[in-house]
């Protein structure tokens, strides 16, 4: 028999190590990892990951930079006027319809647009054939109105200031309409509180709500309410709203995270609205042409508490001027919840439901943009 000590030599004779870390069972062609060679993988792994992340991390940093100032010029090439106010910062604006009509309409737009898409075609035809003088006014940090220092929070009791000057510049001292949709509501509903006995009326077009309704909601889209959530943290909402300003289309972020607004447009192209459509993409993406900084800075002013008393705006309502709120089942970004919080806030306020359909923009449809704003006393003619 062999001693056991020789078959123990005679296998280590089969094992040859090799230069990259390796051993080969010479016989069998089996390998087998040598400790060393796993440890220097794993390192070489974290500290690519580390830097891949420092990377990130540096970029996130340089993105949470302040706006280039406006230049007026390029508000007027598109066609649109402007307001410069006390601390610098210049409001973008535009109008339609009749300069002269005693029936002037504020309208205040949603998150990623401008002022020209309150200003689209079938707007200003309506605003033409109905008398009514259509005053627009862009947010902070979209299109070309200044953004806010990073240091200086936006606060929504600054902006009815800023809509006052854009009226006491086209000379409106009487009274108006009030119209906002969306993230415009809570815009619409600052300067309401802040003049309410100027208010002829006001159509609220489904709400934002606070986030603490929000998180109430199990009808908001997924992908919106990570979008939402993402843009409200430092850094990490600057980097995302730089890649919404810099790398992807309106379109691609309507059909990443906006579905309700997707199968509308689908709709509206089926139907014969393909203008309807384009205007929507060709606005979004005018709203991040200047600077990015819209779609970071303004996600706390529409989801922190509102900073002022929204029962206020009900004393519009006791004056016998509609205060009217839309809604519809098929909006999954801003669900039916958060038109109802809106409601209840306003004593006096009354629902209008439209049909499925068209989800969160369901008033560019033509009929029931007209059936709304007849809801508060306009489009009835001259």
């Amino acid at each position: 028999m062999i001693p056991s000590s020789t078959l123990r030599r005679r296998k280590v004779k089969k094992l040859k190590e090799s230069k990259d870390g390796l051993e080969y069972d010479l016989d069998k062609g089996q390998e087998r990892v040598q400790p060393e060679f796993i440890c220097c993988f794993c390192g070489c792994l974290i500290i690519i990951v580390a830097m891949q992340m420092l990377a990130w991390c540096a970029f996130a940093y340089s993105t949470r930079v302040d706006a280039f100032p406006v230049d007026t010029a390029d508000i007027e090439a598109d066609g649109l006027r402007w307001v410069r106010m006390p601390d610098g910062r210049v409001i973008e604006y535009g109008v339609c319809g009749h300069p002269n009509s005693k029936k002037v309409l504020y309208g205040q737009h949603g998150y990623g647009l401008t002022a020209s898409f309150t200003l689209s075609k079938m707007n200003c035809k309506w605003a033409d054939q109905n008398g009514v003088y259509i005053i627009a006014p862009t947010m902070p940090g979209f299109g070309y109105s200044d953004s806010y220092p990073i240091s200086r929070p936006r606060s929504l009791t600054d902006w009815s200031l800023d809509v006052k000057a854009v009226l006491d510049k086209e000379d409106i001292t009487g009274n108006f309409y009030v119209y906002g949709v969306s993230a415009g509501c809570v815009h619409a509903a600052a300067v309401a509180a802040a003049f309410p006995e100027r208010i002829n009326g006001i159509l609220f077009s489904v709400p934002t709500a606070p986030i603490h309704i929000e998180a109430m909601s199990d009808k908001i889209d997924t992908k919106t309410r990570l979008l939402k959530i993402l843009l409200r943290v430092n850094y990490i909402g600057d980097l995302i709203a730089y890649f919404i300003g810099t790398f992807l289309t309106a379109k691609d972020l309507i059909y990443f995270s906006a579905p309700d607004i997707r199968n509308a447009i689908s709709r509206f192209q089926k139907e014969g609205y393909e203008d309807t459509a384009e205007e929507l993409f060709e606005n979004m993406d005018r709203a991040v042409r200047h600077t990015y900084r819209g779609w970071k800075d303004n996600m706390h002013v529409i989801s922190d508490p509102i900073p002022f008393d929204m029962k206020s705006i009900s004393s519009i309502a006791e004056r016998n001027r509609k205060v009217i709120i839309t809604t519809s089942s098929d909006d999954t970004t801003n669900p039916p919840i958060f038109h109802q919080w809106f409601h209840v806030q306003i004593p006096g306020s009354r629902m209008l439901t439209f049909e499925p359909g068209y989800g969160h923009v369901h008033l560019l449809e033509p009929e029931n943009w007209r059936r709304a704003m007849k809801e508060i006393g306009l489009g009835l003619g001259f």
